[in-house]
């Protein structure tokens, strides 16, 4: 059994979170905050066939991002704790970007998206 997770069973919108990350990590050269996943995924959604996907909420995006870290596609690090230990999650990409942007280029749900943040290399 592989230690490393298989791209190909995450969901659609799993995919979009994944790119999301990739794509806001490298504007901000760090983890990013769930709610710069979010901005991510709903800009995502206008570059791709609405009627394909229909539409995406934060809850969906935080649902997302509590599965793909728990299954080992992100990793999560608590930043801004409080004086009661609680504190924000920020996520990053546990696997290798240009692993996840070639098994994604051939979905052709978001094929765009994938050229898009391939586009957007630093």
């Amino acid at each position: 059994m592989s230690e490393e997770p298989a791209l190909e069973s995450t969901t659609l919108t799993q995919r979009l979170v994944l790119l999301g990350v990739i794509h806001r990590g490298r504007v901000t050269d760090s983890p990013v905050h769930s709610a710069e996943v979010v901005e991510a995924c709903v800009d995502h959604l206008e570059e791709i066939d609405a009627d394909m996907v229909g539409s995406i909420s934060e809850a969906d995006v935080m649902r997302a991002l509590n599965q793909l870290s728990a299954d080992g596609y992100l990793s999560e690090e608590i930043v801004d704790a409080s004086a009661v230990g609680k504190g924000r999650p920020r996520y990053a990409l546990a696997l290798d970007e240009g692993e996840v942007l070639d098994a994604f280029e051939e979905d052709r749900r978001i094929d765009a998206v994938v050229a898009y943040v391939r586009d957007a290399e630093t």
